[in-house]
């Protein structure tokens, strides 16, 4: 025979008292179970160890180990939290059943108990063991109560189980001691019949009974000591629904300060439905008993309470318990709206999923497309027999390949800094007429560019002040209406592109002027119009007007979402109103808060042939062929060229070279940044012009270069106009 097999009918009893002992292991080798006595808990735990049993039957309070110790060791080993254990214990304080949830105990016994009992209480436990098996532990509940903290970390069936134990225990404990009670009146009147019947024996009588008057006034102390502490409320009333008697669970259940004042109330008001009432009547005149009714109760200050009655009808009086299980359909209708909400949140993932998929496709041909472009027409460039016009054609497709990859990063970027929060305002003066003409200029030069002789471009501007200037930030306006125009010009083959701003007067509110008017900018096309279906989905980042694998323009469907990402920031909001086939129109606000004063000096300066002879100009740049293109660039301009190749070597030709007059600084280096190496030379120099080249271009940005110590900054990829303009500006 197999260990498994042999102790499939073991069980283990843990239990000092070797009377109870016995008697439990007889009872239980009648019901054909194997048994092994241990007196106390550290020899039963031995013996579990060792044997593994069917389940294990313990007492409570026992020397050295006790049943609830013994318990809480075997529910945290791997290989005995699966074995079921039952406590045996007189119930005498609440706190057994928690420290019982606590310890992980199966079910309770209360004693004294019946061996039809017993046999009841083992097979229900070995018929759900195979639960501890399939559930895990929850997160630990934790509580207080009566001043001590408990963390009860049972399974769901586990905690279930406990507490139909504890209620069966309590209701059947109850129901003997009511049969007792009445035995006992029975007792007393017989006893009064006799005293009279028999007078003559009336000394002996008399002894008799106030021996018996004794026995019964401990029994029905012991009985009220049991309701009052029982966990559930006990209750009878008449058939009028008079309160004759409640116990202190009932007093805390329904809320009411004393048991006189909850006596005085009629149970047909504590009904929060009155059908139920009559429906839990109409069961008892049928069967005079209802095992459990579930209802509702309404407490003395107002609160809803879900409950289970159990209640016996004899001779017109009711009597029974309530449980409160108010904090479990509280816990189930949270979990139904959480369950709810998780189906929710699983479709809009789904869908979320399904658009970054799509999105990143898109993302994936819009970079490797230009890309494809550049690294083609390079190739070809290096023959030799090259004609001059393929040539100026070839160098014209990779310029413009290359500035839509630029675009494409800068947006890529703007999108993420925008996600994680990482864009701040910085408001300074913004001429709103200069930026708008700059616009006109570049875009007027655009179209012409891309041969759509049918497109004319418009320009109209609420203040014809040429300094007209609000509190705001340029670049991120400047963005915004071009990435407008651009969409405008791609989308529009013939007809009127009309753009500008109005002065429009709101609510103040402290986004606003404190006369509350707000800058209304606006775009309007005569191009393909969007459809209304698509209309609310041209903001989605993850989203493009061409939900296909055709596409009729480049780019990657991000700059009206980072448009309206930076219309928020500024303090205003975006919206579209389009027709399908007719054409659209993109308005944006932002706060209208003027900066009066005289006109600022230019930033820059125009030169178009800078004369750069005996000026020594220090390159550091760690990347050879970005240096090879600004030696390139610069020859012409007769400037000398010190190269360095990180900031360590830039700061050491500094301090050798004295004739140095400019410094082309490159913010990313090995051994020492040019952040760290612009730190340390203007504590040498403070006036020696310091101009960045990095791939950083926000304005948070610039912001981070100027307080270094920097006089200006050049993005990368470096434009060779700009990067004369810079130079020549400072030398």
């Amino acid at each position: 025979m197999s260990a498994n097999s042999k102790n499939n009918n073991l069980i283990i009893i843990a239990e000092d008292s070797l009377t109870q002992a016995e008697s439990l292991k007889y009872v239980l080798e009648g019901f054909g179970y194997r048994v092994l006595v241990g007196n106390n808990g550290e020899t039963a735990l031995s013996l579990i160890k060792k044997e593994k049993p069917l389940l294990v039957i313990t007492d409570v309070i026992m020397p050295v180990l006790d049943g609830y110790e013994l318990c809480r060791y075997m529910k945290t080993d791997k290989n005995l939290y699966d074995v079921p254990v039952i406590l045996l214990t007189s119930l005498a304080d609440a706190t057994d059943v928690i420290r019982g949830l606590e310890s992980g105990a199966d079910s309770y016994i209360m004693k004294p108990f019946t061996e039809k009992y017993l046999l009841s209480r083992i097979k229900n436990v070995l018929a759900n063991r195979h639960l501890l098996r399939n559930e895990k532990s929850g997160k630990a509940l934790n509580m207080v109560f009566a001043g001590e903290s408990y963390s009860i970390d049972s399974n769901p069936s586990q905690i279930l189980n406990m507490l139909l134990s504890t209620y069966e225990s309590a209701v059947q404990r109850n129901l003997e001691l009511i049969t007792k009670e009445s035995e006992l009146v029975a007792l007393n009147s017989s006893l009064h019949k006799k005293v009279k019947e028999r007078k003559k024996e009336l000394t002996s009588q008399l002894a008799e009974k106030k021996e018996s008057e004794s026995v019964l006034k401990k029994s029905e102390e012991k009985y009220r000591d049991l309701v009052d502490n029982a966990l559930t409320g006990v209750y009878i009333a008449n058939s009028e629904g008079e309160l004759l008697f409640a116990n202190e669970a009932m007093l805390s259940i329904l809320e009411y300060e004393s048991i006189e004042e909850l006596l005085s109330v009629n149970t047909q008001n504590l009904y929060k439905h009155s059908e139920d009432r009559d429906k839990l009547l109409n069961i008892l005149e049928l069967s005079d008993e209802v095992a459990s009714f579930e209802t509702e109760l309404v407490t003395r200050i107002g609160n809803t309470k879900h409950v289970i009655l159990s209640v016996n009808l004899v001779n017109g009086i009711l009597s029974g318990t309530i449980l409160d299980i108010t904090e479990w359909k509280q816990l189930e209708e949270r979990n139904k709206k959480y369950e709810m909400e998780l189906i929710a949140a699983k479709g809009k993932a789904i869908e979320s999923e399904k658009l970054k998929t799509a999105f990143l496709a898109n993302m994936s041909n819009d970079i490797l497309t230009p890309m494809n472009t550049i690294m083609g027409f390079s190739e070809l460039l290096g023959d030799p027999d090259l004609p001059n016009d393929k040539l100026l054609y070839f160098s014209e497709q990779i310029n413009t390949s290359s500035n839509n990859l630029v675009n494409l990063i800068d947006n890529i970027i703007d999108i993420a800094k925008v996600e994680s929060g990482g864009v701040s305002i910085k408001l300074s003066e913004c001429k709103i007429n200069d930026l708008l003409l700059d616009l006109y200029a570049y875009f007027d030069n655009e179209i012409k560019e891309k041969g759509k002789d049918k497109v004319y471009l418009k320009l109209r501007r609420a203040s014809k002040n040429k300094d007209f200037a609000i509190l705001s930030e340029p670049y991120r306006l400047r963005r915004i209406l071009s990435n407008i125009l651009k969409n405008a010009v791609n989308y529009t083959d013939s007809g009127e592109i009309e753009f500008g701003y109005s002065i429009q007067n709101g609510k103040s509110d402290e986004k606003t002027t404190s006369q509350g008017q707000m800058l209304q900018f606006f775009v309007r096309d005569k191009g393909k119009g969007i459809s209304k279906e698509k209309l609310d989905l041209i903001f989605d980042r993850f989203r493009q007007s061409e939900d296909s694998y055709t596409k009729q323009f480049e780019g990657a469907g991000l700059s009206l979402p980072i448009s309206r990402a930076y219309v928020e920031l500024l303090g205003g909001e975006m919206w579209c109103e389009s027709v399908e086939g007719e054409g659209s129109e993109f308005y944006f606000t932002v706060p209208c808060k003027i900066v009066k004063g005289k006109p600022g000096t230019p930033d820059t300066v125009t030169i178009t042939k800078a004369n750069l002879e005996n000026i020594n100009i220090l390159v550091a740049e760690d990347v050879e062929s970005n240096y090879r293109f600004i030696e390139s660039v610069l020859k012409r301009s007769k400037a000398r060229l010190i190269w360095s190749k990180n900031g360590k070597e830039a700061l050491e030709k500094f301090k050798e070279d004295k004739s140095i007059d400019l410094i082309l600084m490159d913010m990313r280096m090995p051994l020492m940044s040019g952040f760290e190496a612009t730190k340390e030379i203007r504590k040498i120099n403070k006036e020696i012009p310091i101009i960045a080249q990095t791939a950083f271009t926000g304005t948070e940005d610039k912001e981070l270069f100027l307080d270094t110590g920097c006089n200006d900054y050049i993005s990368k990829p470096i434009d060779k106009d700009l990067l004369i303009k810079v130079v020549g500006k400072y030398v």
